[in-house]
Parts: structure tokens; sequence; C-alpha cells
């Protein structure tokens, strides 16, 4: 397997939940500053100019949620239980259908912008706090009576985390202290989560 990736949250979800499967993985650097995504060898692999991609025997899958299905479906991380299974399928697709787009907002203006010298946007952090709120409060009740989103560790884990370090969880506890365990978690530390 060869990863296509940069140090940002797609493709850490991705490099997580490799490390987390213990799985064997080339890593291929992509550096989205100097727009390798865009020209190059690259631009062939990554035909909408983004990472993640995970090449696998040949074969390219794109989409950061698109990978960790495969992976969660093919080689574990995924809950057994049917009901289980609709509702960490469920949290997948908010992650990337509405979470992955207010999540970004932060992440943009507190590494990308701060990374090019250029000061964060208050103003739109502070729109993006107001709407996140929701699915925050959703995140934080489904810690109530579980350790992890759903129930055992799983890629659901993985999708959220790196979103989370960039958000103020100051208002959800469960969620801070959640962040707390999966910092502690050996595959983070292999990944060499940082941004």
């Amino acid at each position: 397997m060869k990863l296509y990736w940069f140090t940002s949250t797609n493709p850490q979800k991705v490099r997580l939940a490799l490390e987390e499967l213990g799985l064997d993985y080339e890593r291929v650097p992509v550096n989205l500053y100097k727009r390798e995504h865009q020209s190059g060898p690259h631009a062939d692999l990554l035909p909408r100019g983004k990472v993640p991609a995970l090449e696998i025997d040949g074969q390219i899958i794109h989409e950061s949620g698109a990978i960790l299905l495969y992976l969660a479906q093919n080689h574990g991380l995924w809950p057994e239980d049917r009901t289980e299974r609709l509702d960490a399928t469920s949290l997948l697709f908010m992650e990337s259908s509405a979470f992955q787009d207010l999540a970004g907002v932060f992440f943009f203006n507190r590494v990308v912008l701060p990374n090019n010298g250029v000061e964060p946007d208050e103003e739109r952090i502070a729109k993006a706090r107001k709407k996140i709120r929701p699915l925050l409060d959703l995140l934080e009740a489904r810690l109530e009576e579980r350790e992890w989103l759903c129930g055992d560790f799983s890629v659901i884990d993985c999708a959220y985390a790196p979103w989370l370090t960039v958000i103020d969880l100051d208002e959800h506890p469960r969620l801070s202290d959640y962040m707390t365990r999966i910092r502690q978690r050996s595959a983070w530390v292999r990944s060499e989560f940082k941004y």
C-alpha cells in the first residue's frame, strides 16, 4: 500500500487508521504548500488535486471517507453488529458531509493561515463555532455511556479526532477527555500527529 498524504486532517485520518490496523504501507509525501498535488508525478494520481489517496495493488482509492470505509470493511476497526454498522455508516457520512466543512474553518484559520504568515479570521471562527455546536453536542452525548464514538475504537474515531485537535472543546468535557485518550494511543504517537 502507498499513502499519498500531507500533514493535514484528511490524510491524517487515514494514517491513523493504517497505524491502528498495523498495516504495512509506504508514505508518499505530497507537499500542498508547494502545489505538488497539481503538477508533476502526483497530478495524474490525484485527479481532483487532493490528498489522501491510497494505492493498493496498482488501484487508487480517493477520498478519506471512502478509504476509511475500505480499510474498515477489509481489515477491521468496524462494528460487527448490524445496528452498530448502520450507526457507524451514518457517523462517517456526517463527518464528511457536515462536520468536515465547519471543522475545516478552524483548521484553515488556526493552521493554514498562520503557517503562511496570515492572521486567522476570528469572525469566521466564531460563525463556525456557532454552527458546529449541535454536532459537537451530538458527539458529546454519544460519549456519555461509551469510551469511543461507536462502541469499540473504530474508523469513526479516526475520522473525527484530527479535526477535534483544532476545535475549542471547553464546553464539551467528554470530548476533551476523549481526545486525551486518543492522544495516548500508540497509533496516534506513531502517526506523528502534529500540524
